[in-house]
């Protein structure tokens, strides 16, 4: 495993670790009103994946597979040594549900939100017209390209 650079934070002061995989576009930054309300619960790891935030970029292909080893870097780096919560949104529910399949033993829960089916391909060819609008690659790219220009400074901590 490359070494590499991720930006995160840890939040909270609960027994548990619960780490929060992003959605592809996405800032740990949107997920803080979640976590002011788990963070007593769970000690709450938020991070940027390579390329995001200020997180260094990977030389490696981005895929669900290298995204989760490093995943599994930056749990060994902070020292993580308990099983550990996994919530991933969209594209990061298919990151923690590889997580998962190559780090079984390390895994105490996953909570997918909204997650991105393995399948996705077969859903995308579905004749569903007014649910294709809202799933479009154009409206994607708008609303990650508006979430991406945000920083800590806009969003409510």
């Amino acid at each position: 495993m490359e070494k590499i650079d991720l930006e995160y934070k840890v939040i909270g002061t609960g027994d548990a670790f619960l780490i929060v995989e992003t959605g592809i576009g996405g800032s740990f930054y949107s997920w803080y009103s979640i976590i002011q309300e788990v963070q007593t619960q769970f000690t709450v790891v938020v991070y940027h994946r390579a390329g995001y935030g200020t997180s260094q970029a990977s030389t490696k292909v981005r895929t669900t597979r290298n995204i989760a080893e490093e995943l599994a870097y930056l749990v060994r780096e902070i020292g993580i040594k308990d099983k550990i919560f996994l919530m991933g949104h969209s594209f990061g529910g298919l990151c923690v549900q590889q997580y998962a399949k190559m780090f079984p033993d390390k895994i105490k829960g996953i909570l997918l939100v909204d997650s991105t089916s393995p399948n996705f391909n077969r859903l995308y060819n579905l004749p569903i017209p007014v649910m294709n609008t809202f799933i479009s690659i154009d409206k994607m790219i708008e609303g990650n390209t508006i979430t991406s220009q945000k920083d800590e400074d806009t969003w409510a901590i």
